[in-house]
């Protein structure tokens, strides 16, 4: 049996775990509250990468995802 192909209309599906994993690290290395973690993370660059199939980012881990998140976050100097 062949898995269903990811669109752009079921790639959220994928996102909600992903979403949340990055958000624990962000709370846990700003000590802020889970809402404000959210927040910051939905108002990324990167948040918006990965909710375009086309970038390919729902593949990486949540590992990966924060490490980049962390990388444009020093890059605009906000981190």
């Amino acid at each position: 049996m062949r898995s269903p192909e990811i669109t752009q209309k079921n790639v959220r599906l994928l996102l909600p775990g992903k979403i949340a994993a990055v958000a624990v690290k962000i709370r846990d290395e700003k000590n802020c509250s889970d809402k404000e973690a959210l927040l910051e993370f939905y108002n990324s660059e990167l948040y918006r990468e990965l909710e375009c199939e086309e970038t390919k980012r729902w593949w990486e881990s949540p590992a990966q995802l924060y490490a980049d998140f962390t990388i444009n976050e020093n890059n605009k100097g906000n981190f």
